[in-house]
């Protein structure tokens, strides 16, 4: 494609997000697919406490608002040590195409009380 590169990171940072919420993550310019994706939080939720999030990625379609499911889901149960302190876990893609417009979004489903919240970061990796 004329003046883009054949491949994009995209990074995107929540500082605190909390409760249970669907973060837009990228808009599509046109037909890409999303090779890999990762998350990572600053902080670890170990095997004694009781809050833990899970994160799934889906394609919003170009509204933002439809739920096709893209990845499986990371995250666990609380009382299970689901996520390390800045170990980067990966999605695992079930369904990366995009076209022009598309929105693909965070499922960010948080349990118990996350406070203060643990900062995360996604990463998308995007080929054109």
């Amino acid at each position: 494609m004329a003046g883009r590169p054949d491949k994009e990171i995209v990074v995107c940072h929540f500082i605190d997000p909390t409760g249970d919420q669907v973060f837009p993550l990228f808009r599509a310019p046109v037909a890409c697919t999303i090779e890999a994706a990762y998350a990572c939080f600053t902080d670890a939720f170990n095997a004694t406490d009781s809050i833990d999030t899970k994160l799934a990625l889906f394609n919003g379609g170009t509204v933002g608002t439809a739920e096709t499911v893209m990845s499986g889901t990371i995250g666990g149960t609380p009382g299970t040590p689901s996520w390390t302190a800045l170990k980067m876990e990966t999605f695992s893609i079930t369904a990366g195409a995009l076209t022009t417009g598309q929105v693909v979004t965070l499922d960010y489903d948080e349990t118990g009380a996350n406070s203060p919240g643990s900062p995360l970061m996604i990463q998308l990796n995007i080929a054109y």
